[in-house]
């Protein structure tokens, strides 16, 4: 069967202060050159600007570790297409899905 491949990626950091710097685009062009599925970044790097690049190359973006309600609704504004979190029943509530956890 055929499994999708994302490309797992940190968020990078400003030398010094550790301020979360934008995830770069180029990383999409990486993906699709290597002929993976999509990718899956931490939260902290995303940008509307990261996310509508992605939408343009068709790319399925997803997010880790997002455990907060107000984070999550941020991702979700911005479209991405998938939250990995440590508080699944939290994130389905605030979604509206009843999970059955």
């Amino acid at each position: 069967p055929a499994i999708p491949a994302f490309w797992l990626r940190g968020t990078r950091e400003e030398a010094g202060t550790k301020k979360p710097l934008p995830h770069p685009v180029q990383w999409l062009d990486e993906v699709s050159s290597a002929g993976l599925d999509g990718i899956d970044v931490h939260y902290k790097g995303m940008t509307k600007e990261f996310m509508e690049a992605a939408k343009k190359r068709n790319i399925p973006v997803y997010v880790w570790t997002v455990n907060t309600e107000d984070e999550a609704r941020r991702q979700a504004e911005l479209g991405v297409d998938g939250i990995t979190t440590d508080k699944p029943r939290e994130l389905l509530a605030l979604f509206g899905r009843d999970g059955g956890l």
